[in-house]
C-alpha cells in the first residue's frame, strides 16, 4: 500500500547489550519515544533468537519466523504498536 512519506520513518538500529549495563533498554527507549513525537504507532524490527527474549519482554509480538536462520537458529520479524 502507498502512504504519504511522512507516515515513513526507517530506523536502523543494532546494538549489543553488556549484561547489567541496560544499553539496550535505554536504546529501545529512546526509539519509542522518538516513533511517539513523529506520530508512528508502530516500530517493526527483525531479531534471532539468541537476543529475541529481549524484544519480547519489552512488548513485542512476533509477525513472521524463519527457521533454521542461521542454520540451528530462529529469526523473527517482531513489531510493537504504541
Amino acid at each position: 500500500c502507498r502512504r504519504p512519506a511522512a507516515e515513513w520513518r526507517i530506523m536502523k538500529l543494532q546494538a549489543y547489550e553488556e549484561t547489567n549495563q541496560k544499553i539496550g533498554k535505554y536504546l529501545a527507549n529512546a526509539v519509542e519515544r522518538e516513533v511517539k513525537e513523529n506520530g508512528a504507532y508502530v516500530i517493526l524490527t527483525d531479531s534471532c533468537d539468541w537476543v529475541s527474549g529481549f524484544f519480547f519482554a519489552s512488548g513485542y509480538t512476533a509477525r513472521g519466523e524463519l527457521e533454521d536462520f542461521p542454520k540451528g537458529h530462529t529469526a523473527y520479524e517482531l513489531e510493537k504498536r504504541i
